[in-house]
């Protein structure tokens, strides 16, 4: 009985165990062929905008730019899909594929805004890589200026004089 009872128990193990190791590599084929799918679509996409008029300079342009982090600088290098040209503008081209074919997703939008600020192009364009939809990108530009508040003052005593 205890050896039956062993045995069972034994094969609920393995049963499980193989049930696992299948869901992992499903899960793994699942986002390999999605990746796939993503680089594909990225080379596509270089036709696709050649039909719209769009001149293809070269696949994944490299945007390079440096930041400050607690006075230390923090080099950057983006790697937008496409640098491509129309009509005299350059434009940096960010394709998404499946869920992430959302330019109003916080990591999207970031991406995008990095490509604008930093690109040194005219423009940026989101391609969603599974309908083909090419739709620029624009954020306004919001320029702050710090002021110390003794030139405030100044500034409001010589308007005063």
């Amino acid at each position: 009985m205890v050896k039956n009872l062993a045995i069972v128990l034994l094969a609920v193990v393995c049963l499980l165990l193989s049930v696992r190791t299948l869901r992992m590599r499903l899960q793994r084929r699942r986002t390999l062929n999605k990746a796939a799918w993503g680089r594909r679509a990225e080379t596509e996409i270089g036709a696709h905008l050649e039909k719209q008029g769009y001149e293809s300079v070269i696949q994944h342009p490299s945007v390079r730019y440096v930041w400050r982090l607690d006075g230390a600088d923090m080099s950057v290098n983006a790697t937008p899909d496409w640098l491509v040209e129309k009509d005299g503008q350059r434009f940096l081209v960010e394709v998404k594929t499946g869920a992430q074919a959302n330019p109003n997703l916080a990591a999207i939008r970031r991406q995008l805004l990095e490509y604008a600020t930093y690109g040194d192009v005219d423009g940026v364009l989101f391609v969603n890589g599974d309908t083909g939809s090419v739709q620029r990108v624009e954020f306004p530009v919001a320029y702050r200026t710090v002021m110390p508040t003794w030139a405030w003052r100044l500034i409001g005593g010589l308007a005063a004089a």
